[in-house]
């Protein structure tokens, strides 16, 4: 695997600590605070998570409120970045 096509691993890195950046200087503004603490203690995939998203039905025909929704998931990528590539 070699060529202009595929990504190579010397690039990974620094292309994820500035997206780790990116995210981080967004979340700066928002009501999400930022703690590696939370990071090293919080695994990503918890299945206790999953098992309890799977208790409830959601009606689609009802609106819902995504408040706040695009900031928690830029947090949690940030979390998940940090625990995974932590260079």
């Amino acid at each position: 695997m070699s060529g202009s096509s595929y990504c190579i691993y010397s690039i990974i890195n620094p292309l994820i600590e500035e997206i780790k950046e990116k995210l981080k200087n967004s979340l700066q503004n928002s009501q999400f605070s930022l703690t590696i603490e939370e990071i090293d203690n919080e695994n990503a995939f918890d299945n206790e998570d999953l098992e309890k998203s799977n208790q409830y039905q959601v009606d689609l025909n009802r609106p819902v409120n995504t408040s706040g929704l695009l900031d928690l998931i830029k947090k949690k990528l940030y979390e998940n970045l940090c625990q995974y590539w932590n260079f």
